[in-house]
C-alpha cells in the first residue's frame, strides 16, 4: 500500500479487499471500481481522482478556452464541440478514455457530407484533437483501466 501508518494501510487493504470480493461474486461495476480507487487515493493523498466523461472534459477544456480566447474563437470552439457530442450520442458520457481515433474519424466524415468544406471540416477536427490532446497531458493517470 506504500503507507507507513499502520491504520491507513489497513484501510486501504480493506477497501481492497471488499472491491475483490465484489468481483468476484461478478457485481463490481466500472462506475464502482472507480469510486473504490477514487476513495483509497483521496484516503492516503488527501485529493480524489477525478474521471472525465466526453462531455465532462469538453466542457471543462472549453471553459478554460472561454478565459484565454476571444470571444469568435471560443463560440467557433462551442459550436464544434457541441457538434462533436452530438455526433458521439450516448458515447459521450462515457470515460474520455472510451473515445478513439475512429470517433474522430466518423465526425469528420458526418461534417462533410453536411456540406461543409474542407478548411472547415479540417478547423473542427482539429479543435477535437486539441481537446484531447489537452486531455492526454493534463489528465494522464484518469483514464479508464
Amino acid at each position: 500500500t506504500k503507507q507507513t501508518d499502520r491504520n491507513k494501510a489497513m484501510a486501504v487493504c480493506l477497501e481492497f479487499e471488499k472491491a475483490s470480493q465484489k468481483a468476484r461474486e461478478g457485481t463490481l461495476t466500472e462506475v464502482q471500481a472507480r469510486r473504490v480507487i477514487s476513495e483509497i487515493v483521496e484516503s492516503t493523498t488527501g485529493e480524489p481522482v477525478e474521471f472525465y466523461t466526453v462531455r465532462q472534459w469538453c466542457e471543462d477544456w472549453l471553459s478554460g478556452k472561454s478565459l484565454t480566447k476571444a470571444t469568435n474563437i471560443h463560440t467557433r470552439y462551442s459550436k464544434v464541440i457541441a457538434d462533436f457530442l452530438v455526433s458521439l450520442g450516448r458515447r459521450a458520457d462515457l470515460n474520455i478514455a472510451h473515445i478513439a481515433p475512429r470517433d474522430i474519424k466518423a465526425f469528420r466524415d458526418s461534417e462533410i457530407k453536411q456540406g461543409k468544406g474542407p478548411t472547415t471540416c479540417n478547423l473542427s477536427v482539429k479543435t477535437v484533437r486539441a481537446a484531447f490532446n489537452a486531455a492526454r497531458r493534463q489528465v494522464p493517470f484518469r483514464s479508464a483501466p
